[in-house]
């Protein structure tokens, strides 16, 4: 409805982060029916749904591929790997620092993000991380989650260099390391 009423992809991105966030709140029952979270069920993280990788190595899918543009010439493979490793690691600091309450922090790292990702090809963090940066710098705590619940979404559907996911490529080297 919202892209049929004209409103900006920004705009629909939102309402689909704060879609996330709710479905995240759902809690499955015995018998299978989705209820809403009750004061027993696990708590989550405030405002940060657990979407992609939640720095404890669990991992959840959702987001279509994200490829880097320049993933097939060789002279950049290194270079995007080294940047999705400081990615995985600077996402795991934005949840803490937002979790803190420091936006200002969570602002710089966003800033890095957006300037990042797009050189090394990730351009699909461009807006993402440049929305994080604005709600952190406005002091809109919310609006911060719902765009760092999407930062994370698509850290976890990177797909390095030569395909498969990161996670994919990792338990793949560490089979051949050990067989």
């Amino acid at each position: 409805m919202l892209a049929k009423e004209g409103l900006q992809e920004s705009e629909i991105a939102q309402v689909m982060a704060h879609l996330r966030d709710m479905s995240a709140r759902l809690v499955i029952s015995e018998n299978g029916d989705p209820s809403p979270a009750s004061d027993d069920a696990p708590a989550s993280r405030e405002s940060t749904p657990d979407h992609g990788t939640d720095c404890s190595g669990e991992v959840s899918m959702g987001e279509k591929p994200v490829v880097s543009r320049l993933g097939d010439d060789p002279r950049f493979q290194d270079i995007i790997l080294t940047f999705i490793d400081k990615l995985e690691s600077t996402v795991c600091e934005m949840e803490d620092v937002y979790q803190e309450g420091d936006l200002d922090q969570l602002a710089f790292l966003a800033h890095w993000l957006k300037g990042a990702g797009g050189t090394v090809g990730f351009d699909d963090f461009t807006e993402p991380a440049a929305k994080l940066e604005e709600f952190s710098k406005a002091r809109q705590k919310e609006n911060s989650g719902q765009m760092l619940a999407r930062v994370k979404g698509l850290t976890e559907a990177i797909e390095p260099p030569g395909g498969g996911t990161r996670h994919q490529t990792e338990r793949h080297e560490s089979l051949a390391q050990s067989g």
